[in-house]
């Protein structure tokens, strides 16, 4: 059956698998450029690029949470579902990238005083609310 109006579809040429190769390749540098300068410069992580942050910021409900001068605490006990206690887990290192950038920490409207991050087995990182309401 001949297709009547339409122009016959060509098979991709080798320049166009390679140019879109280059494109695809810049986008995600730009993107790896991007998460990278968001981490180290808002961030403020401790050691290493992926170390424990010194800041964790929310930046779709603008809150942000400064490492506690408080030792990071041991739970031995699993925390009950009901709990009103934010935990983050890390994604990246001891980063928590994924939900920095997706969720919001809230209960009932309001932002909690205090989160935890997930470092190591059952040591957490202590952050307290920067700023006020």
């Amino acid at each position: 059956m001949r297709r009547v109006g339409l122009p016959r579809r060509r098979r991709p040429r080798r320049a166009d698998i390679a140019a879109t190769a280059v494109v695809v390749l810049f986008v995600c540098s730009i993107v790896v450029i991007a998460v990278g300068t968001f981490v180290a410069h808002d961030l403020r992580p401790t050691g290493s690029m992926f170390g424990i942050p010194g800041r964790l910021r929310f930046p779709l409900c603008g809150r942000s949470y400064l490492l506690s001068n408080l030792p990071s605490i041991h739970i031995d006990s699993p925390i009950p579902s009901d709990a009103r206690t934010t935990i983050l887990e890390p994604t990246v290192g001891n980063v928590p990238l994924l939900a920095l950038l997706t969720t919001c920490p809230r209960f009932d409207g309001l932002s909690p005083t205090v989160i935890g991050l997930h470092v190591g087995g059952d040591e957490y990182a202590v952050y307290s609310l920067e700023g006020g309401p």
